[in-house]
């Protein structure tokens, strides 16, 4: 099976990464990073990640994570861009487009 992934990085504000974070965790920096992976023509999987210092460890936390099956999940793919649509996590379901990259040297 072949996997594509893709990687975008946003700068974030630290307050609100703050409040997503489980107890115990504290935002190292105003990042969020955003993995995609497309597993098959029908199968997507998004996560959000942001780096956190806790319980004695440093790393990536993943806040939140969607697999298509049972959600809005999609992707457009054109001869220049892959562009995922995919729901916010908030109960609002707002709506956000970005352009992903492939990672370099990354296949299935």
């Amino acid at each position: 099976m072949k996997i594509e992934q893709y990687v975008m990085a946003y700068k974030a504000e630290q307050d609100r990464l703050r409040a997503l974070l489980p107890t115990g965790f504290t935002s190292l920096r105003p990042v969020l990073r955003i993995n995609a992976e497309i597993r098959s023509e029908e199968t997507i999987y998004i996560e959000y990640n942001t780096p956190v210092e806790g319980f004695g460890k440093r790393g990536w936390l993943n806040i939140a994570h969607w697999e298509s099956s049972g959600t809005d999940l999609s992707y457009e793919k054109n001869d220049t861009a892959t562009t995922f649509r995919a729901c916010a996590f908030s109960g609002n379901h707002l709506y956000r487009h970005w352009p992903g990259r492939r990672l370099p040297g990354r296949k299935g």
